[in-house]
């Protein structure tokens, strides 16, 4: 079958470097807050850097800053040069080939929009009406379309989720069939940022490849924590933020499948955005580099190629194993905790290190307990509201794992869960 995302069998430890000196790369993690040990379990909403990624940004900054393809001396060269190897080795991270082209963006958030306006905007088929996403998505895959559907007169439809947490692919195939002539774009998330239950996305890219409907996929929760392949399932778009797997804020990645790139209109008009300019009219670049106006988060892009690096080092299949042998065991803690609800099946055999839970006690006052506890946790909606109603909740506590996370965190998150309830009759 073709895959996006291939989990291992194995459990096996993180064979490059052991867990002690992955966790040793980090400096932040050092850290005592409220004279606790920092427990950082907060890394759905973003990582934490390594040593690597950290002097990568420095050495830029102290050697080789300057701006790319604008000049033509030592450090402008440099940059340049560094520029478009981070790019070789992205697409080479998600195994694009040579069928995409990477473009580097602010965040996820902007490469939604920038295929909104750039795509969508330019539709040339007006029969095609319909946006077709699911009411699991972060706001950054939602907003986008439902603004679309005010501007352009587009109808956001949503495939149904079931009571376990996946969408329902036997809705979604029957309405693609039904429809495919009038859907004009399919936007769907590789996990949500709230169920964390990793969704087959392969078959859904099938099923919109069979009618030639272009797939428009979030790979922000997934890109840093499970392997990526793109050139077995040819998405139109693929989409994920830099910061999620251990490189800087401010880069964003957006992989556009080359045969669209001249299909599309330019999202931001300025320097580096075209090949010539008069008086009257201007011609856009035919490269991704139409996309990019301005200058760009250099340095950042910097620390995401040191990320890369750094990843690779350790092999994303020994990411794959690590996190999996922390969702076991917190699917084993969660079992002494009736009192919670957790949202989306817990104990779905594809669930990532990401899980969200509420009780009687708002999750605010939870999330600052454990803070005074040294353990960061994220509380609120998570830029979800419409799948929090579809959950009955209005927001909960969420802990999401990284490389460095550890048993003993999810052990003290769980005791000082524990503790707070305690503390208001709640057994």
């Amino acid at each position: 079958m073709v895959v996006l995302y291939q989990k291992q069998a194995r459990m096996s430890s993180i064979i490059n470097k052991t867990h002690e000196q992955i966790r040793s790369d980090f400096p932040i993690l050092r850290r005592q807050i409220n004279g606790f040990p920092l427990a950082y379990l907060d890394n759905a909403a973003t990582t934490q850097k390594p040593h690597a990624v950290i002097d990568a940004v420095s050495h830029i900054y102290a050697h080789s800053y300057a701006n790319i393809h604008r000049g033509m001396h030592t450090m402008a060269h440099e940059a340049s040069e560094l520029y478009e190897s981070t790019k070789k080795r992205l697409l080479s991270f998600v195994n694009a080939k040579d069928n995409y082209s990477v473009v580097f963006t602010k965040n996820m958030t902007e490469s939604s929009n920038l295929v909104a306006f750039s795509y969508l905007s330019t539709q040339k088929q007006p029969q095609r009406t319909i946006i077709l996403t699911s009411g699991q998505e972060h706001h950054s895959n939602f907003l986008p379309w439902l603004r679309q559907s005010k501007a352009k007169g587009f109808a956001v439809e949503l495939i149904p989720t079931l009571p376990n947490g996946d969408l329902d692919i036997n809705f979604y195939r029957q309405f693609v069939s039904f429809n495919s002539d009038k859907i004009a774009l399919i936007a769907l998330s590789t996990a949500s940022n709230v169920f964390g239950i990793l969704q087959p996305i392969e078959d859904f890219a099938s099923i919109a490849t069979e009618h030639n409907i272009p797939l428009f996929v979030d790979g922000a929760q997934t890109i840093g924590h499970v392997p990526t392949n793109l050139e077995q399932v040819n998405p139109a778009f693929f989409a994920a933020s830099a910061h999620k797997m251990y490189a800087p804020a401010g880069v964003g990645m957006l992989f556009i499948r080359k045969d669209l790139l001249q299909t599309m209109e330019p999202y931001i008009l300025g320097g580096g955005t075209v090949s010539s300019v008069t008086e009257t009219d201007y011609v856009p670049k035919d490269s991704e580099e139409r996309f990019v106006g301005g200058t760009p988060n250099i340095e950042g892009i910097a620390g995401l190629n040191a990320a890369i690096a750094y990843l690779e080092d350790i092999g994303m299949e020994a990411v794959v194993d690590h996190e999996q042998m922390l969702v076991t065991h917190f699917q084993e803690r969660a079992r002494e905790f009736s009192y919670l609800r957790f949202l989306g099946d817990i104990f779905h055999k594809n669930h990532l290190g990401l899980f969200s839970f509420a009780s009687k006690l708002h999750p605010h006052d939870i999330a600052d307990f454990l803070d005074q506890k040294g353990i960061a946790v994220r509380a609120g909606a998570h830029c979800a509201h419409p799948l929090h109603n579809l959950a009955g909740e209005t927001s909960s506590v969420r802990a999401s794992f990284g490389i460095y996370t550890t048993r003993e965190e999810i052990d003290r998150l769980f005791e000082s869960i524990r503790d707070i309830h305690k503390q208001f009759g709640i057994t």
